[in-house]
């Protein structure tokens, strides 16, 4: 019962350490020296719905599936599509409106 109880847990952790691949992302992979005051926070609020609801999926899913493994994939898969990519894609990593205009 207790090696149950974790699993959530576990999860929200696991999901709690991507913003250290955001920050290294950021600064060593892309050199973007912009500053990450805004960033970092939407990627705070990001990450922890990110992990509540990977954590939410588990607790649901792993109940129906036998194999836990499976269960992980299938969570993962959902909460990325539904949930993670849009959520980065249009809070982390918005474009200014008139970014491309500078451009001409």
């Amino acid at each position: 019962m207790v090696e149950s109880a974790c699993r959530p847990a576990a999860a929200f952790l696991a999901a709690s350490a991507g913003r250290v691949c955001f920050l290294m992302n950021k600064y060593i992979a892309f050199r973007d020296r912009t500053s990450v005051t805004v960033q970092q926070s939407l990627v705070r609020r990001v990450a922890v719905t990110t992990a509540m609801l990977m954590a939410l999926a588990m607790k649901i899913v792993a109940v129906h599936l036998a194999c836990r493994t499976i269960a992980k994939v299938v969570c993962a898969a959902v909460v990325f599509v539904v949930w993670a990519y849009p959520a980065q894609r249009r809070l982390v990593f918005a474009r200014p409106m008139n970014a491309g205009a500078s451009m001409a």
